[in-house]
């Protein structure tokens, strides 16, 4: 990667195109900016934390720095939060992987860190009994100061996702049985489970903040939306192969679509679209013998 460079020319079809700024480097690069009306750019990540950014029509993609894991594209579309190969710290940078910031060290795991819609502040799982697999959820500024724990649970919570006003996080926790669904405030009051039954992962919140996306693994694997309440829960996709917590499925910027990961009986796990009603659905990538994962949807 070309040292200086802050950015990368993304070319999608639904991405504003702005004039030229001229970089500390003296070089012209094209500066492209999320749109308010199209859909944007998907994160994916394939193989061994190989990450690509592509068009939300299929159509093309581009690579963004490679064997990150569990990275999230930031909703203005310039930075990445991730974990590193190796490493059980959390870092942000450029989506070109310049300007890298080390921002939460710590000696146990950290995962699935998430930027909050406004890009100041990061949600993310630590395993605090590292050997003993509790996970609790922290948030913290987008600089890596004012860290705090929402949860104190024994056993797993984790996976948390800001709703569009940052007032509340919804989590996965097993704090009952098998995984559910809850939700809390910022500061980790107003407890409130969303889902029973178990084996529920990946919430997140629609861009209205009126629904919850997620996954089911039982009774039928599938892709799911309900109210943030927990009520009106409705299938969008269902798919045999569906492994639990391996969709990745992610609510468009316009909210309009889902993009998550299905192999519906093939030998591949590939990206696809769907419309909230169900319809619509749409296969993007192509990858034999290479997992896809859907990171996040700008």
């Amino acid at each position: 990667m070309a040292a200086g460079v802050h950015r990368t020319a993304i070319a999608t079809s639904n991405l504003e195109k702005r004039e030229p700024e001229t970089e500390h480097d003296g070089v012209d690069h094209d500066e492209w900016e999320p749109g308010d009306r199209g859909t944007g750019v998907i994160l994916t990540e394939a193989g061994s934390g190989i990450l690509k950014l592509i068009r939300a029509d299929g159509s093309g993609s581009t690579s963004a720095p490679s064997l990150l894991y569990h990275a999230d594209l930031s909703h203005d579309g310039r930075r990445l939060v991730y974990t590193r190969v190796g490493s059980q710290t959390l870092w942000t940078s450029n989506i070109d992987g310049t300007g890298e910031v080390a921002i939460s060290s710590n000696s146990a795991p950290q995962y699935v860190p998430r930027w909050s819609r406004d890009d100041l502040k990061i949600v993310w799982t630590r395993e605090t009994n590292w050997g003993g697999a509790f996970r609790e959820v922290f948030t913290m500024n987008a600089d890596g100061t004012a860290v705090r724990q929402l949860t104190n649970n024994p056993g797993m919570d984790e996976v948390g996702q800001w709703s569009p006003d940052g007032r509340k996080i919804v989590f996965m926790s097993e704090r009952t049985g098998p995984y559910d669904i809850y939700s809390m405030n910022a500061d980790g009051s107003g407890l409130a489970q969303l889902t029973t039954g178990g084996w529920t992962a990946d919430p997140e919140y629609s861009p209205n903040g009126k629904l919850i996306l997620f996954t089911r693994v039982l009774p039928l694997p599938g892709v799911f939306v309900m109210k943030s309440d927990g009520t009106g829960v409705r299938a969008l996709v269902t798919d045999p192969c569906l492994n639990f917590g391996e969709s990745g499925a992610h609510f468009s910027p316009d909210g309009k679509r889902v993009a998550f990961v299905a192999c519906f009986g093939g030998a591949n796990r590939d990206v696809y679209t769907v419309r909230l009603d169900g319809t619509g659905l749409t296969r993007l990538t192509n990858t034999p013998s290479i997992d896809e994962y859907v990171r996040s949807w700008r």
